[in-house]
């Protein structure tokens, strides 16, 4: 995991028996840490000792930002989808009433537009 205080970012390192549970934990979410601060070839980490070092202070306003309009969309998407799906079998139905209407198989209307495809 990531924290940026604003300025700069510095990894947390979770060690195997310190019983932490990263996954409570999502992007966004804002955080203050207590732990041991260690320096590497690649930079600084951060490691807590407990759960207890890692407390969870709010969430991001983008964040709620991100999801609420993610959860927008997604639920556009999804009316979209059943409206084209309503709107595609309400068209098939009226069609196959309108074909049954005037008398005609629709096997008929099928071959005779088939057979005028082949001709060109």
């Amino acid at each position: 995991m990531y924290i940026d205080d604003g300025s700069e970012e510095i990894k947390v390192y979770f060690k195997k028996g310190t019983g932490i549970k990263k996954d409570v934990f999502q992007e966004g979410d804002l955080v203050s840490i207590t732990g041991i601060v260690q320096q590497t070839k690649s930079g600084y980490q951060l490691l807590p000792r407990s759960q207890a070092d890692i407390v969870k202070t709010g969430v991001a306003e983008d964040t709620v930002k991100k999801v609420i309009t993610n959860t927008a969309d997604a639920q556009r998407s999804t009316a979209e989808t059943y409206l084209t799906a309503t709107a595609g079998g309400l068209s098939a139905l009226l069609v196959a009433l309108g074909i049954r209407a005037k008398g005609k198989n629709i096997g008929e209307i099928l071959k005779n537009i088939l057979e005028k495809i082949k001709k060109k």
